[in-house]
């Protein structure tokens, strides 16, 4: 079945959470957006800049950036159209 990345966003989003600033998760990971994990996923090839600690600010477009590298084969899980 084929999902739309919009679909995936809002159910991300819903699931993780949205935060517009890099924070340290349950385990003290630093993770930004849309439960981003900085240490796995560095941002700087996602996104253009390094964000490297707590408290540093992403923008909107930033989270979709980075909530998209995580379908894309650039991370983990299935691709923009919910395949894997």
């Amino acid at each position: 079945m084929k999902v739309s990345f919009d679909r995936i966003l809002e159910e991300l989003s819903e699931e993780e959470g949205v935060r517009y600033y890099a924070y340290l998760d349950t385990v003290k990971v630093l993770t930004v957006g849309i439960g981003h994990n900085l240490k796995a996923h560095p941002s700087k090839p996602i996104i253009g800049r390094s964000i490297t600690s707590v408290g540093q600010k992403i923008t909107e477009d930033e989270k979709i950036l980075s909530a998209y590298s995580r379908y894309d084969g650039n991370g983990s899980g299935t691709d923009a159209q919910g395949t894997e």
